[in-house]
């Protein structure tokens, strides 16, 4: 007889760090003693420890060994339950026999925070009140964290972002929090906030995670800076105020380089300046009046070069601005544009299959656009690969278009069909005409990647068949025979066949000779004809000669 093994529970409840023990009896009722091997399968081979891996059993007896669980308190411990097998072999026979249980892993919470840096400062020419947050999830199940700032003085606003965020087991999860006092001061001495910032589970309001830091804030100016700078602020006041002011002035223009006709815009920016003169190096003046700051546009009419000067004045000071020269480039001639090819490889194509439009164009084309599609076309080729997405007539347009803008306009139409994936491979009939008492015809098909086969005739039959087969017909007129293939989407390819019906020809009776005058015998010549007469043949009613 077989052994027997049993689990002393079928759960077992471990908290990851803990250890927790199954018991499993393994019962030998054979005649003959035996010794057995004791695994566990299913789990991590860490979280199990087997005291007693080998069993020795006499024949009758039983006994019952511990298997420990202890999972590690590490994040990778997930919080679930998870199916274990033990197996017990037998040495001697080779015999295996298993009994299954469930590892159910609680759960362990633990948070952690930390600030970098640790310490910020906040003044008007320096701002480092905005700290990162770092948030670990050491536990093993998911949390959901909200933040929270706080200090002793309740002085300080805390703007997380974002003010909540979930970390997974062994995740770590980055965000800021930006440190404001609610009170300013431009003028006040320099001050320490301490604060805490603290992150609440909101699954588990127990798992808590806390980190502190410092902010220092400094105003403008402390009370002694602010007497000093006044006093400075009013020295170098009287000193400025005396000194004579010499006139500046700077001049931009733009574009560099311009096409003879355009415009140059002028801009100059004076200072101290009661007198400010815009002019060319020819004479040319642009401005002279009295404005520090304007703009101006000049008419270029000069060829290959015009160069502007500005002068400021103030009080028989004067100052010159480096002079600006701009290349004058004569206007390009532009040829109009030309489309001198424009053809297709096919204008009749299936769904989904492609044609090859072949162009040329002028010397002046410097871009090149086929529509409706919207297509830029490569002016460096000659052809382009067009694979229409739709079926029916498409009417293309090829626009070309030169550097000024002109446009040169030709199109063309495209025929795109859809073909069915069925096929007839063949449709026969014994016999293309038929008579009267005639044998009847017997029509033959085969078709190909048919989902539906329908057979129909001009005398009303219409009827679904097999893909392959043939049948007779009798027919007594004229008959059209269609065989209709219908693919898995319903698109559809036919045949016709037309076979005639060939009607009796009634032979003539043949004509006897009536005798209208018994008693007279027929003469023995015929008299001859009389000439017709001459001049038109006569006509019937339709005009036609008779």
């Amino acid at each position: 007889m077989s052994f027997r093994v049993r689990l002393g529970q079928d759960l077992v409840a471990v908290e990851p760090g803990a250890t927790a023990a199954v018991s499993v009896e393994v019962e030998n009722p054979g005649p003959t003693d035996d010794q057995f091997e004791l695994t566990v399968e299913g789990l991590d081979p860490d979280w199990i420890a087997v005291p007693v891996p080998q069993l020795n059993l006499e024949a009758g007896s039983s006994v019952s060994e511990k298997v420990f669980f202890r999972p590690p308190r590490a994040s990778e411990s997930l919080a679930a339950d998870y199916p274990f097998v033990v197996q017990v072999r037998s040495l001697e026979t080779g015999e295996t026999r298993v009994a299954q249980g469930m590892l159910q892993l609680k759960p362990f919470h633990h948070l952690a925070l930390e600030l970098d840096p640790k310490r910020g400062v906040l003044s008007p020419w320096r701002q480092l009140n905005r700290f990162g947050v770092k948030l670990l999830n050491l536990g093993n199940t998911d949390h959901t964290v909200q933040f929270l700032g706080n200090d002793p003085e309740d002085a300080c606003a805390y703007d997380f972002d974002p003010a909540e965020a979930t970390v997974q087991p062994g995740q770590q999860r980055n965000l800021e929090v930006t440190v404001k006092p609610k009170q300013s001061s431009l003028v006040s001495s320099a001050r320490l906030f301490g604060f805490s910032i603290t992150g609440r589970s909101v699954n588990h309001p127990s798992a808590v995670a806390t980190a502190q830091g410092q902010l220092e804030t400094r105003s403008l100016f402390s009370p002694g800076s602010l007497l000093l700078l006044l006093l400075a602020a009013g020295l170098g006041w009287l000193w400025f105020i005396n000194l004579p002011k010499s006139p500046s002035i700077r001049l931009t223009v733009e574009p560099r380089e311009v096409v003879r006709g355009g415009l140059i815009k002028v801009r100059w920016t004076a200072q101290n300046a009661g007198q400010v003169t815009i002019q060319t190096e020819s004479g040319k003046v642009i401005y002279d009046g009295t404005f520090s700051t304007g703009e101006s546009e000049y008419p270029v009419t000069e060829s290959d070069t015009v160069v502007f000067q500005a002068v400021a004045r103030n009080q028989g000071l004067s100052t010159s601005a480096e002079p600006v020269a701009v290349k004058v480039r004569e206007p390009e001639v532009v040829p109009e544009p030309r489309i001198q090819t424009l053809e297709v490889d096919r204008s009749r194509i299936r769904l989904g299959e492609s044609f090859i439009l072949r162009y040329k164009f002028g010397p002046g084309v410097a871009s090149a656009v086929l529509g409706p599609v919207s297509q830029e076309l490569n002016l460096a080729l000659t052809s382009v690969q067009i694979t229409p997405n739709q079926v029916g007539n498409i009417d293309y347009e090829v626009v070309a278009t030169n550097k000024l803008g002109r446009t040169a306009r030709r199109g063309f139409r495209v025929t795109v069909y859809e073909e069915s994936e069925a096929g007839i491979v063949s449709f026969t009939a014994s016999s293309l005409s038929v008579g009267p008492g005639d044998a009847p015809i017997t029509l033959a098909w085969q078709t190909s990647g048919a989902a539906r086969v329908v057979l129909s005739t001009s005398t009303g039959l219409n009827e679904t068949v097999d893909s392959e087969g043939r049948r007779d017909f009798m027919i007594a007129a004229n008959t059209r025979f269609t065989l209709t293939a219908f693919d898995v989407r319903g698109r559809a390819v036919s045949r016709t066949l037309r076979v005639a019906y060939l009607e009796p020809v009634a032979e003539p009776e043949p004509e006897t000779p009536t005798d209208t005058n018994p008693g007279e015998p027929f003469p023995e010549t015929v008299p001859p004809l009389e000439p017709p007469p001459k001049g038109p043949p006569p006509t019937n009613t339709t005009g036609t000669p008779r």
